[in-house]
């Protein structure tokens, strides 16, 4: 994740897209399945929610960015939505 938020804004937009069609997909099936998702998954909810708290972090300078704003709200609503707000995220 270091990476990502050192990547310009095109690199970061692109991440975005792809995560945000992953959280889109998680979201829905969570819905669906509640916790018995997180069995299809090689690394458990609690991993999945780091990695996913994570990307939001690297990517929160798109917060600003008039064309990326929303599908990072969106984005970044997904994952709390799924995983919850992070503790240390001062929410």
């Amino acid at each position: 994740m270091a990476h990502l938020a050192k990547a310009d804004a095109r690199e970061q937009k692109l991440v975005l897209a792809d995560k945000l069609a992953n959280m889109r997909a998680i979201a829905r099936d969570y819905a669906n399945y509640g916790e018995d998702l997180w069995q299809r998954f090689k690394r458990g909810k609690d991993i999945q929610s780091w990695y996913y708290h994570a990307a939001v972090k690297a990517m929160s300078d798109l917060e600003f960015d008039a064309e990326a704003a929303p599908f990072y709200k969106e984005f970044e609503d997904k994952v709390n939505q799924v995983f919850g707000y992070e503790e240390n995220a001062g929410r």
